[in-house]
């Protein structure tokens, strides 16, 4: 299964493991991020999960700490209910474009990262820390991506969830 990020809803009360958009800056450049949240913190203690009214609010000093999902953009299908976006999944102007949704499949943004004391290097996600007034909570849906990706760039995860019994 993928998560498609279109016809989001708001949650009420975000939570760890709520996913949400935020803005990030890196040097000059300000992109919108789909952060998977690993904890939430208000006025510099951690908290289990916080209001929506309050996380919204810049005098709350409420901050969100996530791991940034890896995005895929994929060409939306009739069901999805889009309309032609007039752009390429590029940027590029094309008025016979289809509409374009995104596609999470499980991956985050991962970077090296040195274990103290040693040269051994791994892959780690990022994990970034947004105020919480930049911060918009998601529950996207969740679909199966078998009619939307070529077969090798399914997840070797993927599972029929019909078949598991007790």
């Amino acid at each position: 299964m993928g998560v498609a990020i279109k016809n989001v809803r708001a949650y009420t009360k975000p939570n760890a493991g709520t996913r949400a958009l935020g803005s990030v800056r890196n040097t000059k450049t300000v992109s919108l991020a789909v952060v998977r949240s690993t904890a939430i913190s208000a006025g510099g203690a951690r908290c289990p999960d916080i209001n929506l009214n309050s996380i919204r609010s810049e005098k709350a000093n409420i901050k969100l700490t996530g791991q940034i999902l890896t995005l895929k953009a994929v060409a939306a299908l009739p069901e999805d209910g889009l309309e032609v976006s007039g752009s390429t999944a590029e940027g590029n102007s094309d008025a016979e474009s289809p509409a374009w949704t995104w596609l999470w499949m499980g991956g985050y943004l991962m970077g090296k990262s040195t274990m103290k004391g040693t040269n051994i290097t791994t892959d780690k996600p990022h994990t970034i820390t947004v105020a919480g007034h930049l911060v918009e909570p998601i529950s996207p849906n969740t679909i199966d991506v078998t009619a939307r990706l070529p077969a090798e760039e399914l997840p070797s995860y993927q599972f029929d969830w019909g078949r598991l019994g007790a």
